[in-house]
C-alpha cells in the first residue's frame, strides 16, 4: 500500500453530499453533474496531488529503514502534512456548488 492521505472514504461521502446538492439545485441532471464537476475538481486534485508527494517521499526512502534516521526524517517532513487544515475542515454541506 502506498502513502495517501488516507481521505478516500471522506471524499466519498463528501462526493454524496456535494453530488446531492448540485442535484438539488440544478434544473436538470445534466446540469446538476457538470455543476458537481466543477465543484469538486480543485479539491480532488490538490488531495491526488498532495497524495502524490507523499509517496514521492516515503517510497522505498532507505532513511525509513533505520528507526533512528527515520524519527529525524519524520519530524523533519511531518510538519509539511501536518499543515493540512483545509483538508479536515472541510464542509460539504456549505461548500460552494
Amino acid at each position: 500500500m502506498v502513502p495517501s492521505l488516507g481521505q478516500g472514504a471522506n471524499m466519498a461521502i463528501e462526493d454524496g453530499m456535494v453530488l446531492a446538492r448540485c442535484l438539488e439545485e440544478s434544473a436538470d441532471v445534466p446540469a446538476g453533474l457538470r455543476r458537481y464537476e466543477v465543484a469538486r475538481l480543485d479539491r480532488t486534485s490538490r488531495i491526488v496531488l498532495q497524495s502524490l508527494e507523499a509517496i514521492s517521499l516515503m517510497c522505498n526512502n532507505p532513511q525509513l529503514a533505520d528507526p533512528e534516521q527515520a524519527k529525524v526524517f519524520m519530524d523533519r517532513e511531518f510538519t509539511r502534512f501536518a499543515r493540512n487544515e483545509w483538508l479536515y475542515e472541510f464542509n460539504a454541506m456549505t461548500a460552494p456548488i
